[in-house]
This record gives C-alpha cells, structure tokens and sequence, in this order.
C-alpha cells in the first residue's frame, strides 16, 4: 500500500507526525507511536517484533532535537534509548544481534554508529577522520555503502564491514 500526503498550503504539520501499522489485508491502521512529540522513519527489527523510530523533542521545535526510540509491535508505550551525541540521529537500520544503526554528525565530520537495544550509551563504528555521507546499510545489516570526500579529495563510493569498519573503495 502507498500513501500519499498532501500538504496542505501554509500549514506546518509535521509535528503531528505517528507511527501506525496497516493492516493490509484488512486496511485496518493501528497507531504504534501516537505521542505529542513527532515520530518517523520507522524501522522494523529483524525478528518483527519491534519498531525503531526516530522522535522529535516534546514538543517538537524547529531546532529539531530527537532520539530513537523502540516500541515493542504488539503494543506498548514507546521507550526512549540513549541520547546520540549531536541529539540528530539518521536511522538506518537494524543489525542481526538487535543494534541500531545511525548516521549522524560528531564535530565536523558525518559519521556511522551503532545504538544498543538496550539503551546502554551508543558508539561510534566508523573511524574519527572518515566522512561517511549518505550511508547505506544493506538487508542483512552488516555492511554501509557510503561516498566519502575530503578538502583534497573528490566523492568516492566505499563500503565498509559494521563488525570492523574498514572502508574499502567500491568498484567502478
């Protein structure tokens, strides 16, 4: 199923966002994350039986601040993880053993982390020096496609391993 938005004219309501289930035999939608704050970018666990998303602060300001949260698909009440560093994270995805994938700016430089289910403190995989832009991680959750520039360098495509993040450049 594919929904479409339209907006409406001179009205800011993405801090009215939800996350819902739909149903698709039946059409039934369901709200799995219905708070005054703003919640998207929904991301399944591998087993299905959570939801990562992305929360905006409560209210929502336009100095959007945000954290992950997970909410178990059978119901439940949202639970905030641990605050990434720069309070912007970028989910990409989930890892087989349950962690949380994000792309966020840590100083000056874009970067690839991983968040614990848990809530424990998230870490940071990629290496402090790497500009990781436009990460992708793959369907099983082990590896992030990604271009990479410097001041002296062009954009390039790399792929790089979660468990060891080794940047490689991708053939042309």
């Amino acid at each position: 199923i594919v929904f479409s938005h339209q907006p409406t004219p001179h009205i800011n309501d993405w801090p009215l966002a939800d996350v819902s289930i739909v149903d698709v035999e039946s059409g039934r939608v369901r709200a799995l994350a219905a708070t005054k704050a703003a919640e998207s970018d929904p991301h399944f666990s591998p087993d299905g039986k959570f939801v990562a998303f992305d929360q905006s602060n409560d209210p929502p300001t336009w100095r959007r601040r945000s954290r992950v949260a997970v909410v178990p698909v059978a119901g439940g009440a949202p639970r905030l993880l641990a605050e990434t560093p720069d309070a912007q994270p970028n989910l990409l995805g989930w890892t087989k053993d349950g962690r949380i994938v994000f792309g966020e700016t840590h100083r000056t430089v874009n970067r690839v982390g991983v968040l614990p289910a848990d809530g424990k403190a998230p870490t940071f995989v990629s290496p402090e020096g790497v500009m990781v832009d436009n990460p992708s991680l793959n369907a099983t959750g082990t590896h992030v496609g990604f271009s990479s520039q410097a001041p002296d360098r062009a954009p390039e495509p790399f792929l790089a391993p979660l468990a060891r993040f080794v940047h490689v450049q991708a053939a042309r």
